[in-house]
């Protein structure tokens, strides 16, 4: 029940309501989910994993990939390896920078695969048959998509102001669905892969063009944030708590000065952009690290 208790508290202080209205209005249909989540990874007898991430901002200065996803990304990816659980990371041609920087920042460029997907079959990259072949190679037992666009009811991947950005996405939704693995999803805005899991017209009531922006794929569990890199912190944390015994690898890098050494590098040499702002800057959505420094030591208090 304690263990429970402290999930419970993580999810809260990670669906903090930063403005977008979403989390406000549908929290409380995503409680519990945190918990599902990590114990079908911990209960599961031989647990892989695929992380999908990248949200590329074509309007950018330069443009970009966010700084909201692949710093999320590498702290699960990180744990998840330290804790022996195999693990994969997946993104596309304009967002390979930003994910090899956090890689990289975070130390497990050599012992995580990055797939990367081409926008066109043209590109040398993977195509999105050749991955799903890697994952079944892997027995991937899991897909956690965090702050990745998805395809809305148009069929189109849509940003916050409604604009198609297909030309600049590749559709990795078709690996999120493609297997048996368990759909695990995080997302902040209601554009995301997994957010199909809410109903569409409580989206398109909370959500400036959530109507139109809302993305139809669902996910078996959905991690609502305020952020979506906290729901990737919530991730670790509670998974430390379901198992202790591996409490500590799954926590040795979960901390702000990781998190600031992460943000850094994703900046500098990703590049990557605040997605809110729009010009390279070391801050998330918005809000400067100090924000997030805090609330992921308001996360790590209940763990450590």
């Amino acid at each position: 029940m304690l263990v429970s208790s402290s999930i419970r508290e993580i999810e809260k202080i990670i669906c903090k309501d930063l403005g977008r209205g979403i989390q406000s209005a549908a929290g409380h249909l995503t409680a519990g989910s945190l918990e599902a989540a990590v114990r079908s990874i911990a209960e599961h007898e031989a647990p892989s994993i695929a992380i999908i991430t990248g949200f590329f901002i074509a309007s950018g200065d330069p443009p970009a990939a966010e700084t909201d996803g692949p710093p999320g990304a590498a702290h699960m990816a990180a744990a998840f390896v330290a804790a022996g659980i195999p693990c994969r990371i997946v993104t596309d041609t304009p967002c390979e920078g930003a994910l090899r920087a956090s890689m990289s920042a975070i130390g497990i460029e050599a012992t995580v695969p990055l797939d990367v997907v081409a926008l066109k079959e043209a590109q040398n990259n993977l195509t999105i048959g050749q991955t799903e072949a890697l994952w079944y190679e892997q027995k991937i037992s899991h897909v956690i998509s965090i702050e990745r666009c998805g395809p809305s009811k148009s069929g189109k991947p849509k940003s916050a102001r409604g604009i198609n950005l297909s030309d600049w996405t590749a559709p990795l939704e078709k690996l999120f669905t493609a297997g048996d693995w368990k759909q695990i999803a995080i997302g902040d805005g209601g554009n995301e892969i997994g957010m199909g899991a809410l109903p569409a017209d409580l989206i398109a009531e909370s959500v400036v063009k959530g109507e139109e922006i809302s993305c139809a794929i669902s996910c078996d569990h959905l991690i609502l944030a305020g952020v979506s890199n906290w729901g990737g912190w919530a991730m670790v944390s509670a998974l430390a708590l379901v198992l202790p015994n591996k409490s500590a690898a799954l926590l040795s890098k979960l901390n702000v000065e990781t998190d600031n050494q992460v943000l850094k590098e994703l900046v500098d040499n990703g590049p990557s952009i605040d997605g809110i702002k729009g010009v390279q800057a070391y801050s998330v959505d918005n809000f400067d690290q100090s924000v997030h420094n805090k609330l992921l030591n308001e996360v790590l208090s209940l763990v450590v």
